[in-house]
């Protein structure tokens, strides 16, 4: 899609997350924040950048710009549930799924208080949600496109600041992005003398910036919650049930392989707001086909560190992990059938990428020692280059390539 690139999505989160270690670090000394309330209302501007239309400027990462309402319930004095609706009135270029016309954006999540002061405070967000476009290309049909809505789940991670003005009224500055996944199509089909010609759009996530700027009034009675609980314990681990949104590795396929893993994750206190975090999934289901990068079971390992804070039973965290994604049986040599064979013989192996995960972490515990966590990340697959061998005689370099999935977990723990 021009002007909208996963890998600069991506570098946004990698850099909201560095950028908040700093703050993480700095937490033990923030001051006490005004006493809250239980609910705030807000009106936002905000700008999203998906590509205008060919009248309305230029196609690169210009952006449409749009009015929203927040509406957020105070859980403590960190961590609020907030529900946002946001609409952008200005025509998007068309394109297949992925966007065109006006676009409507909803979502509801965790906003957690990474670092708080007497007038502002720091904070995060993880928020699963839709993203609706009113005029996009939904199918073609004999080469015409069909024109319609499209509806896509999106996950919204950031960062912002929100200043404290008066005891009612709030300022907040704010920088995110979708991320969500357009499907692919089958363009032509038609036969020929050596099998039916297929061109496709392959699927694909697509992850635009998002700066929004807003003011809040805070309603209700004011409670003092300056007084905070720290949580005890340096250990957590658990069992975790991962849902995955996969396009394919040679960015080809038209469609998303969905998958579910059992996996396990563990974490240990190093400092004050710094966390070491591993976590491993084992996904049930084979790839449907074998490629030079993937095909068979995925095993996923990750380690990394995840950045925040645990108080008054909640815990907010953003998380970088590295680690590897291994298939188990990606395309590895082919032979021709023999004299009297009906099928060529393949021969299949491990296939292994890098992984980078970047995303938020919420939990809450229960009692001195259960823990309940959800997870939502954006992890990028990055393989390295490798050749396709046919009778043992070398025939194609596959190039080196890279993949986003979209991959939201839960998770049942035991803290010590």
């Amino acid at each position: 899609m021009r002007g909208v690139s996963t890998a600069r999505g991506h570098r946004l989160r990698v850099t909201a997350v560095v950028a908040s270690a700093g703050i993480f670090l700095g937490s033990r000394a923030a001051g006490a924040q005004q006493a809250s309330t239980p609910v705030q209302i807000a009106g936002e501007y905000s700008a999203l950048g998906l590509d205008r239309g060919p009248l309305e400027g230029p196609y690169e990462g210009t952006g449409s710009t749009g009015l929203g309402v927040r509406v957020e319930f105070t859980l403590t004095r960190r961590v609020e549930v907030e529900s946002r609706l946001t609409w952008f009135p200005a025509n998007l270029l068309q394109e297949f799924q992925g966007q065109g016309g006006q676009t409507l954006q909803a979502a509801v999540g965790i906003r957690g208080k990474f670092f708080v002061w007497p007038r502002a405070s720091v904070y995060g967000l993880l928020l699963p949600g839709l993203i609706h476009f009113t005029d996009t290309v939904t199918a073609v049909v004999n080469h015409s496109d069909v024109v319609g809505g499209s509806t896509h789940f999106a996950l919204d991670t950031g960062w912002g600041v929100e200043l404290y003005p008066s005891s009612r009224w709030t300022l907040r500055a704010e920088v995110s992005g979708p991320l969500y996944g357009s499907p692919g199509t089958v363009l032509v089909r038609q036969p020929t003398p050596y099998g039916d010609y297929t061109v496709s759009i392959a699927a694909r996530f697509v992850n635009p910036w998002q700066v929004s700027a807003g003011v809040g009034y805070r309603m209700g009675s004011f409670q003092d919650r300056r007084v905070e609980h720290d949580v005890a314990g340096r250990w957590e681990i658990g069992g975790q049930v991962t849902r995955g949104t996969f396009t394919d590795a040679l960015a080809e396929g038209p469609s998303f392989q969905r998958n579910t893993a059992l996996g396990a994750f563990a974490s240990y206190r190093v400092a004050p707001a710094v966390y070491a975090d591993v976590g491993i999934n084992g996904f049930l289901r084979q790839a449907p086909s074998a490629t030079a990068f993937d095909g068979g079971y995925l095993l996923q390992v990750l380690g990394g560190v995840k950045l925040g804070v645990r108080k008054d039973s909640y815990g907010i965290f953003g998380k970088a992990r590295v680690g590897v994604n291994s298939q188990s049986g990606a395309f590895r040599e082919g032979h021709l059938p023999s004299q009297g064979a009906r099928l060529p013989i393949v021969t299949t192996g491990r296939a292994n990428a890098v992984a980078i995960d970047v995303g938020g972490v919420f939990e809450r515990y229960l009692g001195r020692h259960l823990m309940i966590r959800f997870d939502g990340s954006d992890v990028l697959s990055v393989f390295r280059g490798t050749t396709i061998v046919e009778n043992g005689v070398p025939i194609f370099f596959q190039a080196p390539a890279s993949t986003h999935s979209l991959q939201m977990a839960v998770g049942l723990g035991w803290r010590s």
